[in-house]
């Protein structure tokens, strides 16, 4: 044991040594690389993810008005029904793969999100069941506002320039936006006129939010 602590404290001294050696610009670029090597390592811990068996159950939730229908192309194999905004049900993930297999654009622009799971394995989350659908560009950016959270934005919690960055960013799902900011403001929860004139202003839709 008395060697290997001696060994570990010959390693920090001749550290010491090198650092002392080396130029202000070579320590920068030495402590750049290292900062870089970090991070890349935290990107790649970020991109694992667990593996979600067929058999778990997913929460999923409409983003917008009117029926949704998840099912397969004759309904004979699985049928999920979503009626208005804010309803939520239930499907295997299995069936959800196959779904969103043949019908992509529906939770790619976020008219119907993946909202919990229902799983014996309580490790599996649902980041992992994004991440199995290769939706985290969409829904895992923090640069964005996933299509899980819209119904946030239109909250006092968040600023406007957030609000404004937020939308700006997320061009998948902006018609989702602009959906439950509507809904919203029929429901008299969205008041607040600086976020309608900004999409006003960015939807091209001078009389929105208006009657």
């Amino acid at each position: 044991m008395a060697k290997k602590i001696n060994s570990e404290e010959e390693d920090l001294q001749n550290n010491d040594v090198i650092k002392e050696t080396l130029s202000i610009d070579e320590i920068v670029a030495l402590r750049v690389a290292e900062v870089l090597a970090e991070k890349e390592q935290t990107s790649k811990s970020s991109n694992k993810y667990k593996f979600v068996p067929d058999s778990a159950i997913i929460v999923i939730k409409a983003n917008g008005d009117g029926k949704f229908i998840i099912g397969d192309d004759r309904g004979q194999n699985f049928f999920v029904e979503l009626n208005g905004y804010g309803d939520t049900n239930t499907i295997s993930f299995k069936d959800l793969k196959s779904f969103h297999g043949r019908n992509s654009s529906i939770m790619k622009t976020g008219k119907v999100v993946p909202i919990e799971v229902l799983s014996d394995n309580a490790d599996v989350t649902i980041d992992d069941v994004i991440r199995n659908l290769s939706l985290n560009s969409i829904y895992l950016d923090t640069n964005k506002i996933s299509p899980i959270d819209v119904e946030n934005l239109f909250t006092s919690k968040v600023k406007l320039n957030e609000f404004e960055n937020k939308v700006k960013n997320s061009t998948e799902i902006v018609e989702t936006i602009l959906e439950v900011g509507y809904i919203l403001y029929k429901q008299g929860v969205f008041t607040d006129n600086s976020k309608m004139n900004y999409l006003r202003q960015t939807s091209a839709q001078p009389q929105l939010f208006t009657h």
